[in-house]
């Protein structure tokens, strides 16, 4: 499934846990955090039908107590997936199976941008950084 795929390849380059999709809840709190949305994508057709594969666009959020912590976080993911040190690897430009789900190719399609910069919910009184990007995956549909 390309839920668990995305986690776990943004948990590997960032080094971090806490990788949710933003359908779970999460408290400002709870950082750093990434989260990503999945804002849909076509299938791909030829006049045969559909050809299994997806792109899909995934908005994907960095969250820190800092800006330069939500820099970095967004940083180490959007770094190339080849780089020839496995620790300096992101997810740009990777292609791969990933939990059972084949990944043609993921890019990100713009710089990271902030979002509103102080985030609050009720009873908490923490500022928190957050960044945005914009993510292509295409893949194998596994449905």
């Amino acid at each position: 499934m390309i839920t668990n795929a995305i986690t776990t390849l943004l948990e590997t380059a960032s080094g971090i846990t806490n990788v949710k999709p933003t359908t779970t809840n999460a408290t400002p709190t709870d950082i750093p955090r990434l989260a990503y949305t999945d804002l849909g994508g076509p299938r791909e057709l030829t006049d045969g039908g559909v050809t299994g594969i997806v792109t899909s666009l995934y908005q994907v959020e960095s969250y820190a107590a800092t800006e330069t912590a939500a820099r970095e976080l967004m940083r180490k993911i959007m770094r190339n997936a080849n780089d020839a040190d496995a620790d300096q690897r992101g997810v740009q430009n990777y292609k791969g199976t990933v939990d059972g789900t084949r990944i043609e190719l993921i890019h990100f399609t713009d710089q990271p941008r902030f979002g509103p910069t102080t985030l609050k919910s009720e009873g908490a009184n923490q500022t928190t950084a957050r960044l945005i990007v914009s993510m292509t995956v295409k893949h194998r549909d596994n449905t």
